[in-house]
This record gives C-alpha cells, structure tokens and sequence, in this order.
C-alpha cells in the first residue's frame, strides 16, 4: 500500500497484491482524506492499524485501519490514553495500546467490526522503564522490553512482563561487549529487537 506524501481525500492511494499471479501492477484505491501515517503499524486478522496526524508533526493523533479483503480505509475509536507516548501492539490477536509512565497500562480494543470498546485490562507499577521502547510482544503474551541504546561494554538484557501473572522475568544477552574497551569506550550500540521472528521457506 502506498499513500501519497500530502494525502487529499480525492487522491487515490495504491495497492499491490503479493503472490498474485494475475497482479502485475499498482491499482487505485479511494483514500480516507488528508493525515499522515504514523510508525509503527499492527495487522490483525487481515486488517492494518495505524496512528496518524492531521499535520505534519502534529499533536492531535487519531487510528486508522485498513482492510486487506475490501481494500477500504476506516476511522476507528480510540482509547483516552492514546498518544505519541504509547505503543500499538497486537495482544494475545487484539489491538492493544501499552503506556508506560508510572507504571504499566495495557487498554485493548474488544469487538473490534462493530462497537470498538476500549478496556483497561491491566496496571502494574513498575518504575524505571519510562525511557525502554516496547519491542512487542510474545505468542504466550509477554510484552518485550528491551533498551534501545547501550554502551559498549555494558551487558544487554531483555526484559519479559506477564500481564496475567503480573510478574518479570530478565534475560542476559550474551556477545554483545566488545573485547577492545579502552578503545570503544566511547561509543553506543543502537540495538533494534524483533520479537516472534519465524523462519518460512515459502516462495512469493
């Protein structure tokens, strides 16, 4: 799918179907007026979700989905606590928002075709993850925490939070420290985690 740079309402957007061999070429599709999509996106069940902006840089952020069958965009209710500062993720097959000021807080969307009501299903009081970017979360439902940027020679941990046991658990990454210290002493590892990789052999 792809949006022009300033997406009017009359501009089409495009699509392309992978794997398609009757597809050989971008196709126009109506668009949903004038925004500007925010990183990252969640699918689910065939449907993407994404935040957006009505300026560029803006302040004022509303969701946006997109269904792949019908190829038709939608405005979706949001919960209160979403801002620039939350992080969309996919928990356990719904769409969820995480938040982490003062604690932990996961809202998550049920009946997501028809009423789209948000719940608060958890708060758990954590400190000093304020600043840990949210990397995802796992098939079993732990949501992933890991720092983004780390000196060379300190140790990487991964950080995994049960929402339904309310409990951390920490792994030590290994390899990660560099053997000439003196010299790299200076300098930051920028670490970008994937979580739920899963090898496919299939060919598109």
């Amino acid at each position: 799918m792809v949006l022009p740079k300033f997406h009017m309402e009359e501009d089409p957007c495009q699509v392309f179907t992978v794997g398609d061999p009757m597809e050989k070429s971008w196709r126009d599709i109506q668009g949903i007026g004038l925004h500007f999509p925010l990183k990252p996106s969640v699918c689910i069940d065939g449907v993407i979700y994404y935040r957006a902006s009505n300026k560029y840089r803006g302040s004022t952020y509303f969701l946006v989905s997109f269904d792949v069958r019908s190829e038709k965009f939608n405005y979706v209710k949001t919960p209160e606590i979403m801002d620039h500062h939350c992080t969309m993720i996919n928990y356990q097959g719904k769409l969820g928002f995480m938040c982490c000021k003062k604690g932990v807080e996961i809202w998550v969307m049920e009946d997501a075709d028809k009423k789209q009501d948000w719940s608060k299903i958890i708060f758990y009081e954590m400190e000093g993850f304020e600043n840990w970017p949210i990397s995802g979360v796992t098939h079993g439902g732990e949501i992933v925490f890991v720092n983004a940027m780390l000196k060379c020679y300190e140790t990487l941990y991964v950080f995994y939070y049960d929402p339904k046991r309310n409990s951390m658990r920490c792994v030590e990454v290994e390899g990660t420290m560099v053997e000439d210290i003196e010299r790299e002493r200076k300098h930051l590892l920028l670490i970008w985690a994937v979580s739920n990789l899963v090898e496919n052999t299939m060919r598109l």
